[in-house]
């Protein structure tokens, strides 16, 4: 087993994070990321079709889809719905979420706009995504969206510190 300090583990920890292994097993985990998102948002365009700074609209049925799959941060019939994909691992997402607070800006200044959170982890372990899944599937929205910003704001985020974060919520 590796463990995740001291001198004697960095040579282990090197050879491992550079083996053929773990670049097929982030290569593969990250395919299989984008394969899921394909799937689940069929409509939405490409980057050629959609230029930068501009939006994709996304048709009813599949908003409904992502509604029923997600929770909804805001009034559930607003005008405008902003579905955010983010990583914990990502630190551009870190800072939107945690620090500029960008879309709750948004959405505190303009009521007719809600949002939806969808773990899209790429850069890292999937596991922080699947406690974030775990802890939304059995808590309130309030609590949900709380949970997402102790998390973006933390600067560890391995199971335990997640789990810690869980419980005192």
């Amino acid at each position: 087993m590796i463990r995740g300090g001291g001198k004697e583990n960095f040579k282990q920890m090197k050879e491992f994070y550079s083996s053929q292994a773990f670049v097929d097993y982030v290569t593969d985990a990250q395919a299989a990321s984008i394969a899921s998102f394909e799937q689940e948002m069929p409509d939405v365009r490409t980057e050629e079709e959609t230029p930068a700074g501009t939006a994709a609209t996304l048709d009813q049925a599949t908003l409904l889809s992502l509604k029923a799959t997600g929770k909804t941060n805001g009034d559930e019939n607003a005008d405008i719905t902003i579905l955010e994909f983010a990583d914990v691992n990502c630190g551009y997402c870190k800072r939107q979420i945690a620090q500029s607070r960008t879309i709750q800006t948004i959405m505190d200044a303009y009521p007719n706009v809600n949002m939806i959170y969808k773990n899209m982890p790429v850069l890292g372990s999937y596991e922080p995504a699947y406690v974030m899944e775990c802890f939304g599937a059995d808590s309130s929205v309030e609590d949900y969206y709380t949970f997402v910003e102790e998390v973006y704001g933390s600067s560890n985020s391995n199971i335990e510190n997640l789990l810690n974060i869980a419980t005192l919520l």
